[in-house]
């Protein structure tokens, strides 16, 4: 609801279809690749931290259904405390171990003759006629056809989303 807000009913619907993409996408590359990542689909499910915030399911419900995202309200989570609580079903997520498929991912990449790069500190990437070149603070230049930038936050000035992130951590 809050990315519809700020955002638009489109644009919040380009989102959720790029995510819902990119879980077919993880879900296709560790079938082709026959990576072990015990990767299986699930139901999502959001409820309310507390009671007396059902006006937030609702909220987060209608906004969902304007966008077209595959989602149900039910009752009740496997949680103590939880048993009647309002709670929105998200069918057709995913999950996978991380660490499993990007070993999976790093094998298949070797083994098309592409090279990984770690402990390596990018000081610029640039875009050139025909491909990309990446600059290290150590002086070393890479060029290729293209580059994979896999960092927490951005090291480049394209946009300014780096200045939006805030610390946190997940044990998702």
């Amino acid at each position: 609801s809050e990315l519809t807000k700020l955002r638009g009913e489109d644009l919040a619907r380009i989102y959720y279809q790029s995510q819902s993409a990119a879980i077919d996408r993880i879900q296709s590359i560790q079938e082709t690749e026959r990576i072990a990542c015990d990767f299986r689909r699930l139901d999502g499910f959001l409820f309310p931290a507390s009671s007396g915030q059902e006006s937030d399911i609702k909220r987060e419900l209608d906004a969902a259904v304007k966008i077209g995202v595959d989602v149900e309200k039910t009752k009740g989570v496997p949680f103590a405390g939880f048993s009647d609580a309002q709670a929105l079903r998200y069918a057709n997520q995913a999950t996978f171990h991380p660490l499993k498929y990007l070993r999976g991912l790093a094998a298949g990449i070797r083994a098309r003759g592409g090279a990984l790069y770690a402990d390596t500190i990018v000081d610029k990437v640039e875009e050139t006629d025909g491909g990309v070149r990446v600059t290290t603070v150590s002086g070393f230049t890479v060029s290729a056809k293209s580059a994979v930038v896999a960092t927490n936050s951005p090291i480049n000035d394209r946009v300014a989303l780096h200045t939006k992130q805030a610390p946190y951590r997940t044990y998702a």
